[in-house]
């Protein structure tokens, strides 16, 4: 028997639809700035905070910070995860809460990986191998097992092996389990290959009768999975370590999103441990809190590069574009 959707830390609420949960507001002021102290009129002028409105917003950090991530996917879709589970459009993966000050709004972020490859870049300790398993867990919740299937390389996300949707989890230095890994993934994209040609299909159409109203249609019957992501955190370490398998690995980036096969990698920084290659074929990024700022993808100009100084040195904070 298959196990059932997670029911551990990741699922939370379990009121129905009959009794809907109330909205929280949260009502937050913008932390304190010299002007503040001054009594001079700020307007629209970006104040930088002083010493006591930094550490409001640490504090304000640790209040945000908890939200878990049935939280996240009940807020994305309207209703919590076990009501209809797995009955989602696309690819989405809600990962974190958006602060927008000039909306004075905060909105769930997500990433719409349906045709893309991730990457999460950041300094040590700053978050990055969490993030990873948020994207498995936020998927978990969102799409059945037979929907999505995980293949992960590193130590790191052992916590999340004991999902359904996860196929096996290796440690960078377990060779043997990383090529068997490699050659399991590789192997699917040539047998879709053959599979696509014979039966006249791209990957849009391979999904509609998998999962969508063609649901039923001839599709190749070894093939038992959906959409498959490799997971490789500190895709840098893993390329320093054996230049053959980083390359394998940037190769499943350039040619699998076309066979419903992805690649979520992370690393130190955008220009540090990561192929060029692999950076072109991966437009769904996160962009977690960087060593050296200026070097931010998410969006070019000094504003940007300000945007990106001011994210908190804190785990779990980062970046977006808008």
């Amino acid at each position: 028997m298959r196990k059932g959707p997670p029911q551990n830390g990741h699922s939370g609420s379990r009121r129905g639809t009959d009794n809907p949960p109330m909205t929280e507001l949260l009502l937050i002021r913008h932390g304190e700035t010299d002007w503040n102290r001054q009594h001079r009129f700020q307007g629209q002028i970006d104040v930088p905070l002083n010493d006591v409105g930094l550490a409001q917003a640490d504090r304000l950090a640790d209040r945000l910070a908890s939200e878990p991530i049935d939280v996240l996917v009940e807020r994305w879709r309207g209703k919590p995860w076990h009501v209809d589970y797995g009955d989602n459009p696309g690819l989405i993966l809600p990962i974190g809460i958006e602060d927008i000050p000039e909306d004075h709004a905060q909105e769930v972020y997500s990433l719409d990986v349906l045709m893309d490859n991730v990457m999460v870049a950041g300094t040590a300790q700053r978050g990055k191998s969490t993030t990873l398993m948020t994207l498995v867990a936020s998927a978990a919740l969102m799409y059945r097992p037979e929907r999505v299937t995980f293949f992960c390389i590193g130590a790191s996300l052992y916590p999340i092996d004991e999902l359904p949707h996860v196929a096996s989890v290796v440690g960078l230095t377990d060779g043997e389990g990383v090529s068997r890994t490699m050659a399991t993934i590789e192997g699917l994209l040539r047998a879709r290959e053959a599979a696509f040609k014979q039966y006249q299909i791209d990957i849009a159409e391979f999904r509609e009768r998998r999962f969508g109203a063609a649901a039923g249609g001839p599709t190749d019957p070894a093939d038992k999975f959906g959409d498959v992501f490799l997971v490789v955190d500190n895709f840098g370490d893993l390329y320093e370590k054996d230049f053959g398998t980083g390359d394998r690995v940037v190769a499943l980036a350039r040619q699998g999103l076309s066979y419903g096969i992805h690649v979520i990698t992370s690393s130190v920084g955008w220009l540090i441990g990561q192929k060029q290659a692999l950076l072109n074929v991966s437009n769904a990024r996160i962009e977690l809190r960087l060593s050296n700022p200026d070097e931010s993808q998410m969006g070019t100009g000094i504003e940007h590069r300000r945007a990106a100084r001011r994210v908190l040195d804190r785990p779990g904070f980062g970046l977006t574009r808008r």
